[in-house]
């Protein structure tokens, strides 16, 4: 991904909807809903394209295996645009997403709360080089 890519908030629910499953495509109806209209989603997601966060994909199938039409899906660059690595200049996508707590330790059972803990959201290789030696074990 090559410079710096502004999107409106339209853009980013819809790139956010299309981030939760990387490996399936949608139709504009499916995207449409909290407090986008189908034109909306049209346009988001044609601009997404237009971008590189997205693309669109003819011949598709349903569940059933029926001809289901044309959508779009998250690209490489998509994700990496929503799912950044947390060290600035990294570059990577998140693979890692996880919380420590005030003194820098690792506990699975901690909360989101900024006065008891912090979030972390790591790239497969800063995740390798800052895992504890708990965090080590499951690797």
């Amino acid at each position: 991904m090559t410079g710096k890519i502004n999107v409106n908030e339209n853009e980013r629910k819809v790139l956010e909807q299309l981030a939760e499953d990387d490996e399936v495509c949608f139709y504009f109806k499916s995207l449409a809903g909290d407090g986008l209209d189908i034109k909306a989603v049209r346009r988001a997601c044609r601009s997404l394209a237009r971008k590189g966060l997205a693309e669109f994909h003819r011949g598709l199938f349903n569940e059933d295996g029926q001809v289901a039409g044309s959508g779009y899906g998250i690209t490489s660059d998509g994700l990496l645009y929503i799912n950044p690595c947390d060290i600035s200049g990294c570059g990577g996508r998140v693979s890692y997403d996880y919380k420590k707590d005030v003194a820098g330790k690792f506990n699975w059972d901690v909360g989101f709360d900024t006065k008891t803990s912090r979030r972390i959201r790591e790239c497969e290789d800063h995740y390798r080089k800052s895992a504890t030696a708990e965090q080590k074990q499951i690797l």
